[in-house]
């Protein structure tokens, strides 16, 4: 699936339940195998893409920010609480109902994944950046997600700057963003603007789509300019070569005419010549 067009949301999501399902079929057998961290990050690189694909991020956003903004609980979360919820009906014969434990775990699992994602922005962590600060600041809660992005064209790049600063978007906001006795959206507010009303989401969500299509495409020119400098580069050198190599067959065919005629001479003058 494309980031952009393509399957609507709601779709993206029902494909990436479908996805989860059968990573996690038998999950109570294996999910011991999550303590080997190679079978963990194969795991999460599986859900990284579908993340990615659900969330419409770029391929760069890390693997923590890219399930938050998705909206979807991370895989080894949810493989330890199928392995909790099995293991509780099977340890007891009293009735109990699967809905209810579900929920229980499902708790614990949220809990479990917010002190995890409040990590990621720890001094040290390797999941720390410019956009996970970011993400956690516009999303400190994992009920929720949301996203934006900057415009390289600013002299400062940041998606704060993009969203709610840029000159560049400066009717776009003014068109999406005005709204009679309603507060100003900020990166504090956002989540909140969002969760106002359908109309409000609408068009936030607007806004940041024209937001990441006019960055999509700057992306895609700034990506076919260097490939034509790289070109450029590299035919200047393969030019460069040819010459040399032409130089130095010139030279070889000088010094192999010259062999010869050294052995067309009669005895005796080659060595004059060459003394003189």
């Amino acid at each position: 699936m494309r980031n952009h067009s393509g399957p609507r949301s709601s779709k993206r999501r029902l494909l990436a339940g479908v996805v989860s399902s059968i990573m996690r079929y038998a999950a109570p057998v294996w999910h011991a195998g999550l303590a080997t961290k190679s079978y963990r990050l194969r795991l999460e690189s599986a859900q990284r893409i579908v993340a990615r694909r659900v969330g419409y991020t770029f391929r760069l956003v890390r693997y923590w920010s890219a399930i938050l903004v998705a909206g979807i609980i991370p895989i080894s979360l949810q493989v330890e609480e199928d392995a909790r919820v099995y293991h509780r009906l099977r340890a007891t014969d009293l009735p109990i109902e699967a809905a209810a434990v579900r929920q229980e775990e499902r708790r614990t699992t949220l809990d479990r994944w917010q002190a995890r994602w409040d990590a990621t922005i720890a001094v040290g962590s390797p999941e720390n950046s410019r956009f996970t600060r970011w993400a956690h600041r516009v999303i400190p809660s994992v009920d929720h997600g949301s996203r934006a992005t900057g415009l390289p064209a600013d002299p400062v790049d940041t998606m704060e700057h993009a969203a709610f600063q840029c000159s560049r978007f400066v009717a776009e906001r003014a068109a999406l963003l005005a709204h009679d006795g309603a507060p100003a959206v900020t990166a504090d507010n956002l989540v909140e603007q969002l969760l106002h009303s359908p109309a409000r989401w609408k068009t936030i969500s607007e806004l940041a789509r024209r937001i990441m299509t006019v960055r999509q495409r700057r992306w895609q020119q700034d990506q076919a300019t260097e490939a034509a400098e790289t070109a450029a580069a590299s035919a200047a050198e393969v030019a460069e070569a040819a010459e040399a190599v032409a130089d130095a067959e010139a030279a070889s065919a000088v010094a192999a005419t010259a062999a010869e005629t050294v052995q067309l001479l009669p005895e005796g003058t080659a060595s004059l010549t060459i003394g003189r």
